[in-house]
C-alpha cells in the first residue's frame, strides 16, 4: 500500500507540472513536454531519455533533472535518482522537494553521512522554525543510535540556539548524558525539560521521567528515582521501569546467592533496602546470605565425622557432602571446598552439582582459567535440568565479566535470555550492566 501511495504522488508531481510549465516551441520544451508525457504514461525510460535532450541542450534548469530524478524514483530505483536530485539541489539549493526525495533515496541506500548532510541542508532550506528544529532532530537520533555522543552534542546545541525551550531535545541532551554517565548534568537538564513542559504529551512526559529515573538511580538518590519511575510507568516503559524496582534487584540478588557470589548478592540487597526499607522479602535474603557467610568450620568438622560413618544412606551423605562444601565456600576456606569436592566426586561422580560447587572454590581460590574450564566441561553433558544449564551458564558469564572477556559473557546470557526460565531477568539484568559500562 505504501508503494503504491508513493507511486500515485509521483504521478500526481508529474501532471501538475507537465501542462504549464514548458509551452514554448522549441527543441528544449518539445523534449521537457515528451518527457513529462512520457512519465505520465509510465514510460519512465522513455522519458529519462527525453530529459537527457533537453540538459543536453541547457544543464541550468534544476526541475529538469528533478523530473529526471522522479522517474528512477518512481521505477524504485533509489541508486540512480541521488545524482539527478543532487544536480537538481545543486542548481537551486533551496529545493525542498529535491531535499526530500534525496533524504528517502539515502536512507534506502543505508548512507548515513549523506543522510545528516540532506538534513543539514534541508534545515537551511526550510523557513519554519519548527521544520528547522525538527531537521536537528532526526540527525540527534541518528548520531544516538551510532554512539556518536560529540556530533550529539553538537546537533543539539543547534536546536536549542533555534528553540531554547524545546522539551523533546532536552530530553534528548539528558538521555546522551545519562549514556556518558555524566549523571548530576543530566538531573539538572531534565529537570529543567520538566519544569518547561506543557501538553499531554504522555510518550514524552514518560521519557522525561525515566531519563530522570536513571540519572537519579545512578546517583545512589532512590527514593527520588523511584519516584520518577512511577512517572515513567506507562506503555513500553513498564518492562524498563520494572527493572530498577526493590523486588527486582531482590530476584538478581537471589540469581547470584545461588551461585554463591554473596559479595554480589548483599550489594544488590542493599540497594532494594535503600528503596525500601520494609522490603521484607529483601530482608530475608539479606539475613539468609549473612548466615550463609558466617564461620561455620565446627559445623564442617561436625560433618565431616558423620561421613565417616560406614552406616549413613548414600541420599543422605551427598546431602551431607554439598552441605559441607557450601559451609566452607560461605567461610571463605576454599582449598578446603575444593578437596570436599573432589571427595564428593569420587564417590558420587554422576552428580554435577560437585563440579559446579568446585569451579566456584577454585574461581574464588584464583584459579580462574581451571574454575572456566571445569564449568565449560560441566556445560557439554547432556543429563542436566534446565534451571541447572542456566545457572551454570549465568555463572560462567559472571567468571567471564570479571576477567573482562565481555563478548563471551553477552553469548552466554543471550542463550539464558532465549530459554526465558528463571535466571532470564537476571542475565538481561547483567548484560545491560556490562553493556553500559
Amino acid at each position: 500500500m505504501k508503494r503504491i501511495i508513493t507511486h500515485v504522488f509521483t504521478l500526481f508531481l508529474f501532471c501538475l507540472v507537465s501542462s504549464s510549465v514548458f509551452a514554448q516551441d522549441d527543441p528544449y520544451a518539445r523534449f521537457v513536454n515528451n518527457g513529462l508525457k512520457l512519465s505520465r504514461m509510465q514510460q519512465y525510460s522513455a522519458a529519462i531519455k527525453e530529459f537527457d535532450l533537453a540538459t543536453s541542450i541547457s544543464d541550468t534548469s534544476a526541475r529538469i533533472y528533478y523530473y529526471k530524478g522522479l522517474c528512477y524514483f518512481s521505477m524504485r530505483d533509489a541508486k540512480k535518482a541521488i545524482k539527478p536530485f543532487e544536480e537538481a539541489v545543486e542548481r537551486n539549493p533551496k529545493y525542498l522537494d529535491a531535499l526530500s526525495k534525496l533524504l528517502i533515496c539515502y536512507k534506502k541506500e543505508e548512507d548515513l553521512t549523506n543522510t545528516i548532510n540532506t538534513y543539514d541542508r534541508l534545515a537551511v532550506a526550510v523557513k519554519d522554525k519548527k521544520k528547522k528544529l525538527s531537521a536537528k532532530k532526526s540527525v540527534v537520533y541518528i548520531l544516538l543510535s551510532e554512539d556518536s555522543f560529540d556530533s550529539a552534542h553538537l546537533y543539539i546545541d543547534q536546536g536549542i540556539a533555534i528553540i531554547p525551550k524545546d522539551v523533546e531535545l532536552l530530553m534528548l541532551k539528558g538521555r546522551m548524558l545519562n549514556l556518558e554517565e555524566k549523571y548530576k548534568v543530566a538531573e539538572d537538564t531534565l529537570k529543567s525539560a520538566i519544569s518547561k513542559f506543557q501538553g499531554r504529551d504522555i510518550k514524552l512526559q514518560t521519557q522525561l521521567n525515566y531519563e530522570l529515573g536513571i540519572a537519579l538511580h545512578n546517583q545512589a538518590k532512590y527514593r527520588e528515582s523511584s519516584a520518577a519511575f512511577r512517572n515513567a510507568n506507562y506503555g513500553p516503559y513498564k518492562v524498563k521501569v520494572a527493572t530498577f524496582s526493590p523486588p527486582y534487584y531482590r530476584m538478581v540478588a537471589f540469581a547470584h546467592y545461588s551461585i554463591y557470589d554473596y559479595e554480589r548478592a548483599l550489594g544488590l540487597i542493599d540497594i532494594a533496602l535503600q528503596m525500601d526499607s520494609t522490603f521484607d522479602e529483601a530482608i530475608k535474603l539479606r539475613d539468609q546470605i549473612n548466615k550463609s557467610t558466617t564461620d561455620r568450620t565446627k559445623d564442617v568438622e561436625a560433618y565431616n565425622n558423620v561421613l565417616n560413618s560406614k552406616d549413613l544412606d548414600e541420599i543422605r551423605r551427598y546431602g551431607i557432602y554439598k552441605t559441607s562444601i557450601s559451609a566452607l565456600i560461605g567461610s571463605k576456606k576454599y582449598r578446603e571446598a575444593i578437596e570436599m569436592a573432589d571427595s564428593a566426586i569420587a564417590r558420587f561422580p554422576e552428580k554435577s552439582e560437585s563440579y559446579f560447587m568446585k569451579s566456584i572454590a577454585l574461581y574464588e581460590n584464583n584459579f580462574k582459567e581451571d574454575a572456566i574450564s571445569l564449568m565449560s566441561k560441566l556445560l557439554k553433558e547432556e543429563n542436566h535440568t534446565k534451571e541447572e544449564i542456566e545457572k551454570y551458564q549465568f555463572s560462567l558469564a559472571m567468571m567471564y565479566v570479571s576477567k573482562e572477556e565481555i563478548k563471551e559473557a553477552e553469548i552466554l546470557y543471550d542463550k539464558i535470555i532465549a530459554k526465558g526460565g528463571n535466571y532470564a531477568r537476571p542475565a538481561m539484568f547483567e548484560k545491560q550492566r556490562i553493556t553500559a559500562d
